[in-house]
């Protein structure tokens, strides 16, 4: 059904944060040590860690619990971006070897995968959320349009109709999703309720890559240069960076903390950080002359990413 589009007007805080040691009851372990790259963590509040493996010239799912380590699939095509649940549910999207297929959306559900999408549209990541419902993006060719789609548990259903793109959904538990959409040139910020959807941010920047929590606040990145991480705490707008770092890929969990991704775009080699807010403040987590990427987070504050050092290959990093 088409959604209506509805403006809200926010009131925007800045936070003035400057970045302090981690804290010291915190320990690093390092999951992965094999000479290959392991790539696309997400951690959840059960200390379980899944992530995308190399296998035989291809990549393949993995999923960490207690002390050991599962293969997920074994399909010899490529598995990637997965996404993981307090059930132990994994979603991803692979690429099977038939011409007439793309991207399609898999289900690990506890004790199976199961295959949700059939077509030959392209899709984007799937989010999961604690019921075991999936969304993601997908349009069909040629112009490719994307709209959101959901498995509700049961069946697919489509949640957009309109005439720009939307793309890069989240969902919470309570079946609330944001994604971002292309409107008269520049890359808003959308909000579903359950029942209707309203445009979150109007401005002349781009904002994307929206996250959204049990709570209904949602975090995203806007600016150009540098990107900052915006911050939407259910009554308005709040800046978390104000820097001269790129900050990037910001995640947060129900107790309102947030992790992200920075680094100076002007320093060659371009090393990224990894960054904590937390109780209006934010927290450095790794200091160090390698890359960390792609922080996600649990409710009890674990973080997990991925990092490398030098030219070396990705490992497996929980904090």
């Amino acid at each position: 059904m088409r959604r209506l589009r509805a403006a809200m007007t926010l009131s925007v805080t800045l936070i003035f944060a400057s970045a302090s040691a981690a804290p010291a009851d915190y320990r690093i372990t390092q999951l992965t040590d094999d000479g290959h790259s392991h790539i696309n963590p997400q951690i959840n509040d059960n200390g379980q860690v899944v992530w995308q493996g190399p296998s035989d010239a291809t990549s393949e799912i993995f999923l960490y619990t207690e002390g050991v380590t599962a293969r997920l699939t074994d399909n010899g095509f490529p598995d990637r971006n997965p996404v993981l649940n307090n059930q132990g549910q994994v979603a991803w999207f692979a690429t099977p070897p038939d011409p007439e297929e793309a991207e399609e959306i898999y289900l690990y559900d506890g004790q199976g995968v199961s295959r949700l999408t059939y077509s030959s549209w392209q899709k984007s990541f799937p989010l999961i959320n604690n019921l075991g419902q999936v969304v993601w993006a997908g349009g069909p060719p040629p112009d490719g349009q994307e709209e959101i789609y959901l498995y509700d548990g049961q069946d697919v259903v489509r949640l957009t109709e309109n005439d720009f793109t939307d793309s890069d959904p989240g969902i919470n538990d309570s079946g609330h999703m944001v994604w971002q959409a292309w409107v008269d040139g520049d890359i808003e910020i959308f909000l579903y309720d359950g029942q209707s959807a309203a445009q979150l941010t109007d401005n002349d920047y781009d904002d994307y890559g929206p996250e959204i929590n049990n709570s209904g606040q949602v975090v995203w990145v806007a600016g150009r240069s540098p990107r900052e991480i915006f911050l939407y705490d259910g009554a308005q707008i709040v800046q978390l960076t104000h820097d001269d770092l790129d900050d990037y890929v910001p995640q947060i969990n129900n107790k309102g903390q947030v992790v992200w991704e920075g680094g100076n775009p002007l320093m060659e080699p371009w090393r990224k950080e990894i960054f904590l807010y937390q109780n209006g403040s934010v927290v450095q987590l790794t200091h160090n002359d390698w890359e960390d990427m792609r922080p996600r987070i649990g409710d009890d504050g674990h973080v997990v990413w991925m990092g490398r050092e030098g030219d070396g290959d990705y490992e497996i990093y929980v904090y």
